[in-house]
């Protein structure tokens, strides 16, 4: 797993760590054999500052690219959106000139409109029976249907007994 540079645990943390501990802990006219070759106090400090250096110059740029990026991605966005607003008027002017079935159209890049052959009587009829067909199999009603499937579900009557029950008087169909 890859370390971040500047998480709790990455390198940029060490590094700061480690220049903290030198500047506390090294006193200043000492010296330290660090990998073979021997720093003095200043030296070290330098050498961990300029580690440190990379990092938040890469932060930093990483900041600056990340802000112009957000700018820049936002400019992006409202063209879009006024590209998109734009070729729908353009659209709009080409079929007002050229027709909407028009194939020029095509070469501005939109799809000309096809034009609707009528249907025959024969795919009247088959249109229809498909539609009623499908009605009835999913139990789809109209407005008129619902409202009279309601006004048949009356209140029910309940008659009560001498002895205290309750029953149910059945409800005779609605006269036309």
């Amino acid at each position: 797993m890859a370390k971040t540079i500047n998480g709790p645990t990455g390198e940029l943390k060490k590094l700061q760590e480690a220049l903290d501990g030198i500047a506390k802990l090294i006193p200043t006219g000492s010296t330290e054999t660090v990998g073979g070759l021997v720093y003095s106090q200043p030296q070290l400090l330098a050498k961990v500052e300029g580690f440190i250096k990379s990092f938040t110059d890469l932060l930093d740029l990483r900041a600056q690219y990340a802000t112009q990026f957000h700018k820049a991605l936002a400019v992006r966005v409202q063209a879009a959106a006024d590209g998109r607003e734009f070729l729908k008027d353009l659209r709009a002017a080409l079929i007002a000139r050229l027709g909407r079935g028009a194939p020029e159209l095509a070469q501005f890049g939109f799809v000309p409109e096809k034009p609707r052959t009528p249907l025959t009587s024969a795919q009247k009829v088959q249109k229809l029976a498909k539609a009623k067909a499908t009605r009835d199999r999913l139990g789809t009603k109209g407005k008129r249907q619902r409202a009279e499937a309601l006004k048949a579900l009356n209140e029910p009557r309940l008659s009560v007994g001498s002895d205290g029950t309750i029953s149910i008087v059945p409800e005779l169909p609605p006269s036309k």
